[in-house]
């Protein structure tokens, strides 16, 4: 038995494929403001929230979840310009050959317009209480100072070196943090 957490539907149906047909894998909850249309039955985190300071502490967390990879302009632009790109991108990615090319990539593709972007972050700002947003800073303050040594690289984990001469050992700045966080384990 092995567990997995944070992994994205798309990605596992993308590479491993195999393992939902096959029935090797359980999806346990799903993390996110809205489920996927391919796990109706799987609940969501938000089911689980007692209160509605819980749901809204979960929502502040999870707002970014549906803006994926969302792309930017620069302060300023004209409007008729950021009119054109939001246009254009659109079109893109309603465009059949464009949706071929991803389907066949396996990629899943599921677009926001500027607007919906606008919409999901300031209903997931606005509508949180004072209160549940101090708390949701407080909870994701304590989870930073208790995550794991980062590499030098770009956020990758360092709790094990995994070098030719450790064999997946754990690292000796993984082994100060495990000691220095074992009471959260």
């Amino acid at each position: 038995m092995q567990g997995r957490c944070g992994w994205l539907w798309s990605g596992i149906v993308a590479v491993r494929r195999q393992w939902i047909d096959e029935h090797k894998i359980n999806v346990l909850v799903q993390f996110g403001l809205d489920k996927h249309p391919d796990l109706p039955n799987v609940p969501s985190v938000l089911d689980y929230a007692k209160t509605d300071e819980q749901k809204q502490i979960l929502r502040l967390v999870l707002v970014r979840q549906p803006l994926g990879r969302p792309f930017f302009a620069p302060p300023g632009i004209p409007a008729d310009r950021a009119e054109a790109l939001c246009k254009a991108f659109m079109a893109t990615m309603a465009d059949p050959r464009f949706l071929a090319a991803a389907q066949k990539a396996k990629l899943e593709i599921n677009t926001l317009s500027g607007a919906d972007v606008a919409a999901v972050v300031n209903g997931g700002f606005t509508s949180a209480s004072p209160t549940a947003v101090a708390k949701t800073k407080d909870i994701l303050s304590r989870a930073m100072d208790q995550s794991p040594p980062r590499a030098k690289g770009p956020g990758l984990a360092r709790l094990c070196d995994h070098g030719p001469s450790s064999a997946g050992q754990i690292s000796k700045s993984g082994q100060k943090w495990l000691r220095k966080k074992s009471s959260y384990l």
